[in-house]
């Protein structure tokens, strides 16, 4: 028995950890990273010289003007997705710390609320002590008088932001190498 006991708490602590590291099964970084790959799938199509310009032969000078065109193409194509693919990193995270924004929001107001209910049971406990704000919570919009505990899911967030934006990156990256590699 406690050796089954042993391996459901081994089992449940790595599927909390897979669940949390796992992009695809988070609701906002899911839709955010499939939208991603979706315009990085489109932006490999996109060649930097295209040398099949129908049945007719071309010039050297003609060909030349065609690769100018065919490159200033691709290029504002390209800045287009990035423009796209930046937009929607910042929406996913702007959605993510709304909804961490919302729920310390909401139990600072608990707490508070549960203080002026029970005022002997408040002078009893063990309270959190809470850190004055600095100005990087206030202009990120979270209310004063956060705990250790709400920073600290904060700094969680954060983490995952930047894991994120690895990943990100590097499909961008690999985009790229797709489309240069195409173009030669």
């Amino acid at each position: 028995m406690w050796k089954k006991n042993i391996l459901v708490k081994k089992r449940s602590n790595a599927k909390g950890l897979l669940e949390e590291k796992m992009f695809s099964l988070q609701p906002h970084f899911h839709e955010a990273l499939f939208k991603h790959r979706k315009m990085m799938i489109d932006m490999t199509k996109n060649k930097f010289i295209d040398i099949c310009k129908g049945t007719e032969s071309l010039t050297v000078e003609k060909f030349k003007e065609a690769q100018v065109v065919r490159q200033s193409k691709c290029k504002d194509e390209i800045e287009r997705v990035s423009d796209n693919a930046r937009n929607n990193v910042k929406d996913c995270i702007s959605k993510v710390l709304k909804e961490l924004r919302d729920r310390i929001t909401g139990e600072i107001f608990l707490d508070e609320q549960r203080k002026q209910n029970n005022p002997t049971q408040s002078n009893n406990t063990a309270n959190m002590k809470r850190k004055e704000t600095h100005d990087v919570y206030t202009k990120l919009g979270f209310p004063p008088g956060m705990t250790y505990g709400h920073r600290s899911s904060l700094r969680k967030e954060c983490i995952k932001f930047l894991r994120f934006a690895y990943l990100v990156d590097f499909l961008s990256l690999e985009s790229l190498s797709k489309i240069y590699t195409a173009s030669v």
